[in-house]
């Protein structure tokens, strides 16, 4: 009943809010029906779909904080942080919207060193002030000399409230601040995707589209967690479709979101290229053994030899996601084409019923900015039915 008032609520405010958006931008709409990003529990981890890097009026977004997470919410999303840079006000003035319509609303902002990196910034408590935004000195010289606040005395604030830094478009490099935060466990992550960067900032074509292979590289190397955001600034559909980051938590709460971000369990969703980047699929980029973990519980694997031919096996493959999967699957030594795995549909594969050993590689599914997830299985019996277990 809650969920059905929560959705009616939503609608009611997204038509005045359609016609506030139409009258500043003719061209866009808010869409008028929620998509269902349906995913099972991974390793007994609620999947949660976040965005937590997007701007409103209180700083450079064209927006106002309630059309932003109505917007938000419309789109899918599970979870959000409203980040204006050096602005906190967003997230006082929508809580209460938030929690109406069952986001999980973590209070954040964007800020950083003058002229150099931006950190969007998460988790932080309110007796974090923000001070400086994108001002922030490089020494204590420089913060003597200009009156700017020290980007170390920040950055410890951030820590002492509960909060945590993530590098936003990593367009300057890994430079002796981002090491010193990154060693003192505040920055612990880099956006490996933001919607909103087409060229520029330090983007990187790859994959058929502008990214960040080296802020992946870096979270490999590191043990830092890749993350995808929108950076949304201006009306509803620009920047679209809009970068998503998954989360393993154990609760819907932000405790449980800064949690997961701190110990990399995140996978960063690319969406379909559209038709910005026609040539660039859906994609997940996180590190192996998350990406492994979630590929081999969201593809259930159910096999059987058919009884008309006892010789010949029937594989099945059914996708448990919303994220579309691409898959080539080699069982009996034979291999297959690409295969398209939708979300919540089957697709059979015909093979030697002797077969003991199958192998399966998700080509949209990255480790690395250079190599796709491939799972060995081998045929076992448990409770009396033969199942595909992946070998360790």
């Amino acid at each position: 009943m809650r969920t059905a008032l929560r959705i009616c609520f939503a609608l009611c405010l997204a038509v005045g809010l359609v016609g506030l958006a139409a009258a500043q931008e003719p061209t866009q709409r808010l869409p008028m029906e929620r998509p269902d990003f349906e995913f099972p529990t991974i390793d007994g981890y609620e999947v949660l779909v976040g965005d937590f890097h997007i701007h409103t009026n209180h700083s450079d977004g064209v927006l106002p904080s309630r059309e932003r997470v109505l917007e938000s919410y419309l789109a899918g999303y599970d979870a959000i942080a409203l980040t204006d840079h050096g602005s906190v006000a967003a997230y006082a003035e929508t809580k209460a919207l938030a929690d109406e319509l069952g986001l999980v609303f973590v209070r954040g902002l964007e800020s950083g060193i003058n002229g150099q990196e931006h950190y969007v910034l998460l988790g932080v408590g309110e007796e974090y002030v923000p001070q400086d935004s994108h001002n922030w000195a490089e020494t204590p010289e420089q913060a003597q000399e200009t009156g700017r606040v020290y980007y170390r005395d920040k950055l410890e604030q951030v820590r002492n409230s509960g909060g945590i830094a993530l590098y936003a478009h990593p367009h300057h490099g890994w430079r002796e601040c981002s090491q010193w935060a990154y060693e003192q466990g505040i920055l612990v992550g880099c956006e490996v995707l933001n919607s909103c960067t087409t060229e520029g900032w330090g983007s990187v074509l790859t994959h058929g589209r502008a990214a960040y292979p080296h802020g992946f590289d870096w979270c490999l190397e590191k043990g830092m967690t890749a993350v995808a955001f929108s950076d949304l600034h201006g009306y509803h559909g620009d920047c679209a479709p809009r970068a998503k980051t998954l989360l393993l938590v154990d609760a819907a709460t932000p405790e449980a979101i800064i949690e997961a971000l701190r110990e990399g369990r995140a996978l960063a969703w690319f969406p379909d290229g559209g038709e910005r980047w026609p040539d660039s699929p859906e994609m997940l980029w996180a590190p192996a053994e998350i990406l492994e973990r979630y590929a081999t519980t969201v593809t259930r694997l159910t096999d059987r030899a058919l009884g008309s031919d006892p010789a010949q096996g029937r594989l099945t493959l059914r996708n448990l996601g919303a994220v579309t999967l691409f898959v080539r699957v080699q069982v009996g030594g034979v291999a297959t084409e690409e295969l398209r795995l939708e979300p919540g549909k089957e697709y059979f594969v015909m093979h030697d019923a002797s077969a003991q050993r199958m192998t399966v590689e998700w080509t949209n599914l990255w480790r690395s900015p250079r190599q796709t997830l491939t799972v060995d299985y081998s045929l076992k019996l448990r409770d009396g039915a033969w199942v595909w277990v992946p070998r360790s």
